[in-house]
């Protein structure tokens, strides 16, 4: 007769599939053992049913350069993996937090963005609403010098700091005097041909190294890229003329 009979079950599972498998083993008065395996797979129905769209979509500027994107949780009938972020109608990036902060901005201007649950079975809801916010200007110390008519020696100039100008902002390897501000002048070469040929004026400074620049025009000064032909001089004699950029 059989005097034992025990049963036990592995089992190991993906998110559309479910294995089981089932031992049984009895044993005999003889000690005499018989043991039976039976294996049960289980496919069920896949997963069409996409998470529901992102709510409460905000973007913020926070800064010339960070942008904080923040939404609510979607919902789904198993579970949420990430969220993918459109700029531009582009991805971005794909995380999994209600919010990220883009780090990659340029100030002032204008960025689109949009948010993407995606659930473990690849399913994608609706897009959010588009949000568009500009990034924020750079902080400005201005800085106003008192000068005369005849003052025309160089107070900065390049010889080991070069500098690069991109989209009207000049960028300084090195700080520069702190006596340098709006209205100065900055004589540089635009050309690349080692003559300094080209005249802008500093209408802000965002610091000791970061300033913007504009020609006479009011438009953004000409771009250039380790120019180390540069001098810096005072080129007007009253705030007015410093600040509507106006040539002595």
């Amino acid at each position: 007769p059989v005097i034992e009979c025990s049963y036990w079950c592995n089992s190991w599972h993906t998110f559309s599939y479910r294995s089981f498998t089932f031992s049984i083993r009895v044993v005999d008065d003889a000690a005499q053992t018989a043991t039976k395996e039976f294996i049960i797979d289980i496919q069920p129905e896949p997963d069409t049913e996409p998470p529901t769209v992102p709510q409460n979509f905000t973007a913020t500027p926070i800064s010339s350069t960070q942008i904080e994107l923040t939404w609510d949780a979607s919902t789904d009938n198993n579970n949420i993996i990430s969220y993918h972020i459109y700029r531009n109608n582009q991805l971005l990036v794909t995380v999994t937090t209600t919010q990220y902060v883009d780090t990659d901005v340029a100030p002032g201007s204008l960025y689109t963005y949009a948010i993407v649950a995606v659930d473990f079975a690849g399913n994608a809801s609706t897009s959010s609403e588009n949000i568009s916010v500009e990034a924020l200007q750079p902080m400005v110390n201005k800085i106003y010098r008192s000068v005369g008519p005849n003052n025309t020696e160089a107070i900065a100039s390049g010889m080991n700091n070069p500098f690069n100008i991109e989209n009207g902002i000049a960028t300084f390897n090195l700080p520069l005097p702190d006596i340098i501000g709006v209205g100065d002048a900055i004589q540089y070469d635009s050309n690349e041909d080692d003559v300094p040929d080209t005249i802008a004026f500093i209408q802000e400074r965002v610091s000791a190294t970061q300033y913007v620049l504009q020609l006479a025009d009011h438009s953004p000064a000409i771009s250039v890229s380790n120019d180390i032909n540069w001098s810096i001089y005072r080129a007007y004699t009253s705030l007015y003329n410093a600040e509507e950029g106006i040539e002595n």
